[in-house]
């Protein structure tokens, strides 16, 4: 069994926090895969760098091959924050504080670190590390990239991007549909409503129909749910407005979910451009790769794994959805895309623990 410096993880957690590699910053996305390439300069790996529609990704390999038995799996990309202090790393009540510090640099360092150790064994094992920095506006063009179009695959994929935390696997994630309702009308002057036609006042029509396709949902319901993220229309207050438009997040169960809910908006218009359509993630926990997990789990953390479904979509949809099996879990973390965001550094180093004992178990029952 190896001994961890636990100084490493934390110390390369707060190095990748420091990156912002937000969607809008390709500079910061860049030089944090650049600095992952840099990490593994003394290492005797295999590295391929990739920048596809300005979303540059990495894949380690410890052997020369694009189908290794399994991928660790992660994305370097964070949702925006309002302050630059976001990334500005401190560590408080052993947690590590810092925009993108559970969701999810921690967990990346974790995988860095495993295939360092794993790179040093005289043993090479067929393992694999794919990091990507596009996962929170889709990962078509990281994951979805890597996978549809380079052809990489494996037998696992192991994602530690959902879930409370180490003790808990996720077995469904909803699928996703976004798309833009449009509304057109005739422009005329405010204070003669009645020469034109208002295209708010069309478009809100138009979602109060919708809505009810996809009615509210409460907390701890598993149901498809809809969310109006973006409305906006007309120029000036003087104008009756001639367009209208609103940015529609609808998260669903099944495809045939997703294909009913279609078919009735199009009843209604048929003004609506798809901006991204993710399928849902179903798993069985009976699956062999997760039940040896699960047994790992219960070894190192002395307790009982819950199974659980997320509302999220993620990148194992990609996995997924060529047949890969995949385990979905997540360092113990809080405020994820919000104020205050932190990993625990126990729960990290656990982590590294679990994979150092989890991985070589894939090759013993296979040899």
């Amino acid at each position: 069994m190896c001994i961890m410096n636990n100084k490493k993880i934390i110390k390369l957690t707060q190095d990748l926090i420091k990156f912002p590699s937000t969607e809008n910053n390709i500079k910061a996305r860049k030089d944090i895969v650049l600095f992952v390439y840099e990490q593994f300069k003394n290492y005797p790996v295999f590295i391929k760098k990739f920048n596809y529609n300005n979303n540059p990704s990495i894949v380690i390999t410890l052997k020369e091959e694009r189908s290794p038995v399994i991928f660790l799996n992660g994305h370097l990309d964070v949702v925006p924050a309002s302050f630059k202090k976001n990334f500005k790393p401190y560590i408080k009540d052993n947690r590590i504080y810092g925009r993108g510090s559970g969701d999810m640099k921690a967990a990346c360092a974790v995988m860095i670190e495993i295939m360092k150790y794993f790179a040093q064994q005289k043993n090479k094992l067929s393992i694999g590390l794919m990091l990507t920095t596009d996962e929170e506006c889709g990962g078509e063009n990281g994951v979805g990239y890597l996978i549809n179009k380079q052809k990489y695959t494996s037998k696992l994929a192991l994602i530690p991007d959902g879930g409370k935390n180490l003790n808990s696997i996720i077995l469904n994630e909803k699928g996703m549909l976004r798309f833009k309702l449009k509304a057109y009308g005739k422009s005329a002057h405010s204070a003669r409503p009645f020469w034109g036609e208002n295209a708010i006042d069309k478009l809100l029509k138009i979602y109060s129909e919708i809505r009810k396709i996809v009615p509210e949902i409460k907390e701890k319901e598993w149901r498809n749910s809809l969310n109006l993220s973006i409305i906006s229309g007309g120029d000036i207050i003087n104008k009756v407005p001639d367009y209208a438009e609103a940015l529609i997040d609808i998260r669903f169960l099944t495809i045939n979910d997703k294909k009913n809910i279609l078919n009735k908006i199009y009843k209604i218009t048929k003004d609506i451009e798809i901006i991204l359509e993710a399928s849902p993630f179903v798993h069985d926990k009976n699956n062999f790769y997760i039940k040896k997990y699960q047994d790992i789990l219960k070894q190192e953390l002395n307790k009982e794994v819950e199974f659980l479904n997320s509302e999220a979509s993620s990148d194992a949809r990609f996995f997924s959805e060529n047949n890969i099996s995949t385990i979905i879990t997540k360092i113990n973390c809080q405020n994820i895309h919000s104020k205050n965001e932190w990993v625990d550094i126990k729960e990290a180093e656990s982590f590294y623990r679990i994979l150092v004992k989890f991985i070589p178990e894939l090759f013993r029952d296979r040899a």
